[in-house]
């Protein structure tokens, strides 16, 4: 989706890239989900809806006259879109979402975002209101975690923050007066803690 009104850097394959502004609020994207460099954030995930496709038969013959047999259809095409629009309109643009839909957008933040897993397992961390835990701890556990699944772990203070955001999600409170495994009075979060600090 294409929010901002300002040019963006758009490059065609095998081609340098081009500032351009674009006016279509939609951009088609394959081959993966999308992901963002250091948006980890909602904002970002729930603006866009993906489709995924059937897989190529085996057996198919890619058409090399597509493109005209296409251009041959566009009135019906744009008719065909047209009557999707006015769709959207009646149902005060909002699109429909099938539950496959939804669970491949589910799917396509938690991939974007590897502190929702990180937090949802029940190896690392578990919730309690009386539990606490210091951020230095969390993340350690939490980079540790992303190591032996071979994830990239988000940076320390994206991944402070973007607990400091979700934390009414999970019944987490922000404390700079949390206590650590050594005693010391830290920054960290109420209703939390590492499972290896039981152990």
């Amino acid at each position: 989706m294409i929010t901002a009104s300002s040019p963006i850097d758009v490059e065609a394959k095998n081609k340098q890239s081009e500032l351009i502004t674009l006016y279509t609020r939609v951009i088609w994207f394959g081959n993966g989900s999308l992901k963002a460099l250091h948006d980890h954030s909602e904002g970002f995930s729930r603006r866009f809806i993906i489709i995924r496709v059937k897989p190529k038969p085996k057996d198919r013959i890619d058409d090399p006259h597509l493109t005209e047999k296409i251009l041959f259809e566009k009135d019906e095409i744009f008719r065909w879109m047209l009557q999707g629009l006015q769709r959207l309109i009646a149902n005060d643009f909002k699109f429909t979402i099938s539950e496959r839909t939804r669970q491949t957008i589910e799917t396509a933040i938690a991939d974007n975002c590897n502190i929702i897993e990180f937090l949802k397992g029940q190896e690392r961390v578990e919730f309690n209101d009386g539990y606490s835990e210091s951020t230095a701890e969390l993340y350690k556990e939490y980079t540790d975690w992303c190591e032996k699944n071979s994830l990239t772990s988000i940076q320390r203070d994206d991944t402070v923050s973007w607990l400091k955001t979700n934390a009414q999600r999970y019944g987490l409170i922000f404390s700079n007066h949390i206590r650590n495994s050594q005693g010391h009075e830290v920054r960290g979060f109420k209703g939390i803690r590492c499972i290896s600090r039981k152990i």
